[in-house]
């Protein structure tokens, strides 16, 4: 029997699903008996030794778990596999759960500037790298300096929501807002409403974690990013058995990777001014999978191709009509590829490409990689 400590949330959506990943992985290969311990924060190092005392008396094989201010010293002695998430450093001889955390930020700048923001705000915590790291990820996204920036980081244990209120008031609007995790931005979309800023007109939020429960609670309801954390707790065990069987600790780090992002009430879908090209976006991207022809977007609008061209322009930047839709039909591919197991040309077709042979050089072209690498790499 592999007997494995855990310490973990256990009311947390994500926590749950991440261990979901790890039971899976159990259940395949059998014989693994997890024995859950009360949800603590092990943060001073007398707390740290009780889970120790704790792990001989039960003669436990692995320990996974949140783990603040590890004894480095006495888990070596333990000479089991332990495996930490722990949220406010990183311990380079542990191996450990980790984030593509710029990619989570990358994600929530790019559906901003699908929207056509210029204005770009980012609240997270003092010296925590992952909030640090997605805030980066977030404003690297910018293509250049044309946008307007501005971030608040506070401290996670004293949450100073005066100086949030201030700095709120003080964004350009209409802002484009990413919040470190879901945790953080119910109350912040609380504060908005308390301030007459409405959601999305004035700040359009986004959080990460995609926990249910908090982003259906919130009012309006938050978009987030939804991660694999299932895949990272499939990923958790196998590492976990593997350090068993060959006897051996090494620093393996275990990532965590964005799925997709989830759109609810706290976003909108368009950020356009112009009527007629907000009319026309808007019917692409209901009816992306029909055959293009710019005469059928232009049926119910009173101006000329060129005239209407010139406004398209002036709004979106350098888009065209036409890349304009591409751009969503590939980005509703992308997320037919990492969502589901159709085959390609399925996906290809429902995302409004006909044709096929062509396709990879054009999905190449605006994601760097073919369909199949993409699947793949999402998979």
């Amino acid at each position: 029997m592999f007997k494995v400590l855990l310490l973990c949330d256990y009311s947390r959506t994500p926590e749950r699903r991440l261990l979901q990943g790890l039971f899976n992985y159990a259940n395949e290969q059998g014989g693994w008996d997890f024995i859950p311990v009360p949800f603590f924060s092990w943060n001073n190092t007398r707390k740290s030794n009780e889970i120790i005392e704790l792990a001989k008396s039960m003669n436990v094989d692995a320990i996974f778990g949140r783990w603040e201010k590890i004894n480095l010293r006495a888990v070596k002695k333990l000479g089991i596999p332990v495996i930490t998430w722990i949220s406010g450093k990183i311990y380079p001889s542990l191996p450990m759960l980790i984030g593509e955390y710029q990619n989570f930020g990358k994600m929530a700048a790019q559906f901003f500037l699908r929207q056509h923001y210029t204005s770009f705000a980012f609240l997270g915590y003092k010296s925590i790298f992952w909030s640090e790291e997605r805030m980066k990820g977030f404003f690297c996204a910018l293509p250049d300096d044309n946008y307007h920036q501005s971030f608040l980081r506070i401290e996670k244990s004293h949450q100073d929501w005066n100086g949030v209120r201030k700095w709120l008031e003080s964004l350009k609007k209409p802002a484009a807002l990413m919040v470190a995790h879901d945790i953080l931005a119910v109350p912040l979309i609380r504060i908005c409403k308390e301030l007459g800023l409405d959601i999305p007109e004035d700040i359009a939020i986004i959080g990460v974690d995609n926990d249910e429960f908090l982003c259906t609670l919130s009012s309006p309801a938050l978009t987030s990013i939804d991660l694999n954390f299932e895949k990272q707790g499939y990923e958790l065990g196998r590492v976990l058995w593997k350090m068993h069987t060959e006897e051996r600790v090494w620093p393996a780090r275990i990532p965590l990777e964005p799925l997709e992002l989830v759109e609810r009430s706290s976003t909108k879908p368009f950020n356009i001014a112009n009527r007629y090209t907000l009319r026309i976006v808007k019917k692409m991207d209901e009816e992306y999978a029909k055959p293009y022809s710019l005469d059928y977007y232009l049926a119910d609008i009173p101006l000329s191709r060129r005239s209407i061209e010139k406004k398209f322009k002036a709004e979106l930047g350098p888009e065209t009509p036409l890349s304009y839709l591409t751009k969503h039909r590939i980005h509703h591919l992308c997320r037919l590829l990492s969502t589901t197991d159709m085959p390609i040309s399925e996906a290809a077709e429902k995302s409004g490409f006909i044709d096929i042979p062509n396709l990879s050089r054009l999905f190449k072209k605006y994601t760097g990689m073919s369909p199949s690498a993409y699947r793949k790499k999402k998979h």
